[in-house]
């Protein structure tokens, strides 16, 4: 750390889907977590972090530069080569493990530590290839083994998966295959479908009816949550005697919002289970909230994302995601 102990960290949130794209609201909350990370840090608030009194040197500052990956592993890429460039400490990010992996990759070049708040593919715990990346997100490989756990514990013995084709999705549908054959549950079959492909997923949703799976574990973003149910119900798998299953940060009311038709999309989600190893609920969730919610965040983001995003954040709520986001900035430090 340089001799006035101010630590750089890069953020990289994934703000919009493209550029020119509408900002997502709810990255709009990680990015204020990770913000409101760096504000307590400079102004030694420890009202979520108690033991950290004595962690941090007494002139210790952290300046955060936060970028939008647009969702792409190119722009983050980019980002990372630059962040090394300059010698920033460390990096937090990213969101998707599809862009976290090469993220990680390219900011090993320059020994750059990278801490990702969400990208959870068991595939990013592999230490000789991603030797400078942690993360405060579990593994999927937990979170796939309960599932499979909880779907058998529910006396079903047959599942499908549907999952989306990159990193995240291939290696979740990937433990869910491993630790159904660790218990016997029969997968009738496993299928990929291609992220925002309406034809593909048609195709899979078609198959897996085709299969005669009647609980389908579907392993999706909430961009294509509403296209994959619609799809279910036109091949009859919403009905009495299916269940499907999904992921935390799935089924969300922005699921519902993002559809072309919000009020069937609601009825065709109803009956759905969400399966989550570390819900933001309870008492933690209610402290986290009401925290952000009492912070003068707003004046903090303008040199950080720009006008439009600070504009949002004020109003904004939390999902586990921004506990994770807070945290990781706390480890970075």
């Amino acid at each position: 750390i340089d001799a006035t102990l101010n630590a750089r960290i890069g953020v990289m949130v994934p703000l919009r889907a493209g550029p020119g794209a509408p900002i997502d609201q709810w990255a709009v909350r990680w990015a204020a977590a990770a913000v409101m990370a760096a504000h307590h840090i400079n102004n030694r608030k420890f009202a979520l972090i108690t033991n950290a009194t004595n962690l941090l040197p007494a002139d210790f500052k952290v300046e955060l530069d936060l970028q939008d990956s647009f969702r792409l592993p190119s722009v983050a890429v980019d980002h990372a080569v630059s962040w090394g460039q300059q010698r920033v400490h460390a990096v937090i990010g990213s969101y998707r493990s599809a862009v976290t992996g090469p993220l990680a990759l390219a900011a090993s070049i320059y020994a750059t530590p990278v801490i990702s708040w969400a990208s959870s593919a068991s595939s990013l715990s592999d230490r000789d290839l991603y030797p400078t990346l942690s993360r405060t997100a579990g593994s999927d490989a937990v979170l796939a083994e309960k599932s499979i756990q909880s779907i058998n514990a529910l006396g079903w013995s047959r599942v499908g998966i549907v999952y989306v084709n990159d990193a995240w999705g291939r290696g979740f549908a990937r433990d869910a295959v491993s630790s159904a054959s660790d218990i016997a549950l029969r997968v009738v079959l496993s299928i990929e479908f291609r992220l925002g492909d309406s034809s593909s997923m048609e195709q899979a949703i078609r198959e897996l009816a085709e299969s005669g799976a009647r609980i389908t574990l579907c392993i999706a973003f909430k961009s294509d949550i509403a296209a994959i149910a619609a799809i279910a119900d036109e091949y009859g798998m919403l009905k009495t005697g299916y269940a499907w299953i999904a992921p935390e940060g799935t089924l969300t009311l922005e699921a519902v919002a993002l559809s072309p038709n919000p009020e069937s999309t609601r009825k065709h989600l109803s009956g759905w289970f969400t399966a989550a190893i570390d819900p933001f609920d309870g008492e933690q969730g209610q402290v986290f909230q009401s925290v952000l919610e009492s912070e003068p965040l707003l004046h903090l983001n303008h040199s950080y994302a720009g006008s439009e995003v600070a504009a949002s954040i004020a109003s904004a709520s939390c999902d586990q995601f921004c506990s994770l986001a807070y945290d990781a900035v706390w480890a970075a430090a």
